[in-house]
């Protein structure tokens, strides 16, 4: 007669087995280090034979994974569940990379293959879910569950495979979030002999250091502030119990850079700072990604004209796209 497999874990709430079992107190610590996934193996040398590994998932208590990995829930896998496997797969010391390093950080979406760095002295075979790669440069993990690359060897990963413009909004979404500082991205960098886009990541990390939070700001700073010859401004600048985007000081100028969402969140708050700012004697221009993507030169031109009347004298420089 068949008896009820308990013993506590997860899996075994209302299974039903020819013979009683009850998993160790080590598997079931086991299984939850990982995630609730385990390899055949491991339960084999836990007194799980073959037989039982089976009937627990005809019965839909464990679901199977792939390569001889298993999930001891009655829940069905999801995205973590499958990127535990493929960590179980790559064995002691890998880690989520890549994209699915991002997806851990809450940088990017879930992708459907899950980057694996593996320790060696091998790398399992890519398939399935799974790109497995050796890691030979002693990558460092951050405190995730699972275990994922640091956000900074993060960044450097996806630098080999993210074009200019995607990498540009993950690094400032990374600056954005505080998940890690300037500095430290540039010491990952140091550690590495090859980095893609080494220059066009140490552009960034400087003008994150400096202040530049977003890529329209970024975009502001580049195709109207320097391609014209502006003066250059303060970033992030907090007076009064606000923070400004841009503010030309010795003018009394003020630049605000919307992108289209945050400021619909928050245009009641903006047109009342904007309106204290005209009241202190301090001009408020704000743009949005129309403006400063579709005609740069012009929102130039018009940041110029005001900074002229309040007393600039430098020399406004016309770029290639001005007409």
């Amino acid at each position: 007669m068949a008896e009820s497999a308990s013993g506590g874990g997860p899996g075994w709430e209302r299974g039903r087995v020819h013979a009683r079992v009850r998993p160790s107190a080590a598997f079931l610590e086991l299984a939850a280090r990982h995630g609730g996934v385990v390899t055949r193996a491991e339960a084999e040398q836990h007194g799980l034979s073959r037989r039982v590994v089976g009937r627990l998932t005809r019965d839909g208590l464990w679901h199977p994974l792939g390569r001889g990995t298993y999930l001891t829930t009655a829940q069905p896998p999801d995205w973590t569940a499958r990127a535990w496997a493929g960590l179980r797969v790559g064995d002691a010391g890998s880690l989520l990379g890549g994209r699915a390093a991002a997806h851990v950080h809450g940088l990017l979406d879930a992708p459907d293959v899950i980057d694996v760095w593996v320790r060696g002295p091998r790398a399992p075979q890519s398939g399935g879910p799974w790109r497995f790669r050796l890691d030979r440069l002693s990558r460092r993990t951050g405190p995730s569950r699972p275990p994922t690359l640091c956000v900074e060897e993060t960044v450097l990963d996806l630098a080999g495979v993210l074009p200019a413009a995607g990498l540009v909004d993950l690094l400032f979404s990374v600056a954005l979030s505080r998940r890690t500082t300037a500095r430290r991205v540039r010491a990952a960098m140091a550690r590495r002999g090859r980095v893609p886009q080494r220059a066009l990541l140490g552009d960034l990390l400087a003008e994150v250091a400096e202040g530049v939070e977003s890529p329209l700001e970024r975009l502001y700073r580049t195709d109207v502030e320097s391609a014209h010859g502006l003066p250059r401004p303060r970033r992030q600048h907090r007076s009064d119990g606000t923070r400004r985007d841009v503010v030309y000081e010795d003018f009394g100028v003020v630049v605000e850079l919307d992108g289209a969402l945050w400021h619909r969140a928050r245009v009641f708050r903006d047109m009342r700072r904007d309106n204290r700012n005209q009241l202190r004697g301090r001009p408020t221009l704000r743009y949005g990604w129309q403006d400063t993507v579709a005609d740069p030169c012009y929102v130039a031109a018009q940041v110029g004209l005001l900074l002229r009347q309040r007393g600039w004298d430098g020399t406004f420089r016309r770029c290639r796209r001005c007409r």
